[in-house]
């Protein structure tokens, strides 16, 4: 299958491009993996070599920012040293793009922080590179499955919470069901507010935002969905896609003066329909004219388990979002609070 996979690489279409880069990474992975395989055969390296050759141009000059990510993404899977510094190159290009910046620089740094279990400092590829040159030709893989964690000198912009913002188009989904009226007392340093502090849910989140809305640069790609019974957008086109909004005085003065404090917590909770905003699960075929109007990071906050909409199963919601999001390549992250919250649901849709 992989030479068939290989060919489609060439396809015009980008949801093609980023499929056969999945297909390639899941089929080739187990017979590269370092981690697991003492030697590779002779058979299996010319095949992991020829794919590598071949992820390379994409990763490096494909148009569609999705198509960059799932090479990246994908040669990451396969755990072979002979990726780094394919990845490499790949972080020395987004570094070097001045026009439609997405935030792969961050994706790409953190896969080989996975990959070498290095630290290094963020958005300069000259290090890794200068790493490469010093231990290339002696370095073993570490192992480590997991990305390494992020060193406080490496962010960028604000925090979320806990969570730092590295992207420059993003869009948040809050929950503002009834239970977000509810009061909670502070017990850690994660929001401006001090350990202590009593407020409810929803008073916390709007603070947090406000705090979030005034930190981000200048230019930076926003917007917001609210979702309680029904789902509410802060901007949309008049197709009804998520508009992106520039934040500058005007948008800040439209969220601050009057958007945050409008919003009162009621009803259930329809996780599902704001996902459905966010990823257009149904009808979006296999050409989707918006891949250059798109956020390439999510942050989704809520306080409970889906109760609400045309669907509440958790395992369904994931396997949608799952099966969505193969093509997306979106940054979904998850925040949650409280007591009687869906924890591990939330923690397997991040």
């Amino acid at each position: 299958t992989i030479p068939h996979f290989i060919g489609l690489l060439r396809d015009s279409e980008p949801n093609v491009r980023i499929a056969a880069l999945n297909a390639l990474g899941k089929s080739l992975a187990p017979l590269t993996d370092e981690t697991e395989l003492e030697t590779i055969t002779t058979e299996h390296a010319k095949l992991r070599d020829q794919v590598i050759s071949r992820m390379k141009p994409l990763l490096l000059r494909d148009r569609v920012w999705q198509v960059r990510a799932a090479a990246a993404e994908n040669l990451a899977k396969l755990r072979s040293k002979h990726v780094i510094p394919v990845l490499i190159a790949g972080l020395k290009a987004e570094t070097s793009k001045k026009k439609d910046p997405w935030a792969l620089d961050m994706r790409i740094h953190r896969l080989l922080e996975g990959l070498t279990g290095q630290k290094i400092l963020p958005g300069n590829a000259r290090l890794w590179e200068a790493f490469w040159r010093k231990e290339g030709a002696s370095f073993r893989y570490t192992g480590d499955a997991k990305l390494a964690k992020e060193s406080a000198s490496a962010t960028r912009y604000q925090k979320f919470f806990s969570i730092d913002i590295e992207s420059d188009r993003v869009v948040f989904v809050l929950d503002f069901s009834g239970s977000m009226a509810e009061p909670v007392t502070l017990k850690s340093k994660t929001t401006s507010a001090s350990p202590g502090t009593t407020t409810t849910k929803a008073k916390l989140v709007v603070e947090e935002l406000k705090k979030i809305v005034m930190g981000l640069p200048d230019g930076t790609m926003f917007n917001l969905v609210v979702f309680s019974e029904e789902v509410s957008v802060w901007r949309e086109q008049r197709d009804g896609q998520l508009a992106l909004v520039k934040l500058d005085d005007t948008s800040r003065d439209d969220l601050l003066g009057s958007y945050f404090d409008s919003l009162q917590p009621a009803g259930a909770t329809n996780l599902y329909g704001a996902l459905d905003r966010i990823l257009n699960f149904a009808g979006r075929g296999l050409y989707d004219k918006y891949y250059g109007l798109a956020f390439d990071t999510v942050y989704v906050l809520s306080d409970g388990a889906p109760s609400w909409g045309k669907v509440i199963d958790k395992d369904e919601i994931i396997h949608r979002v799952t099966e969505a999001n193969r093509l997306r390549k979106l940054n979904i992250h998850t925040v949650t609070f409280g007591d009687k919250n869906a924890t591990e649901f939330l923690a397997r849709l991040a």
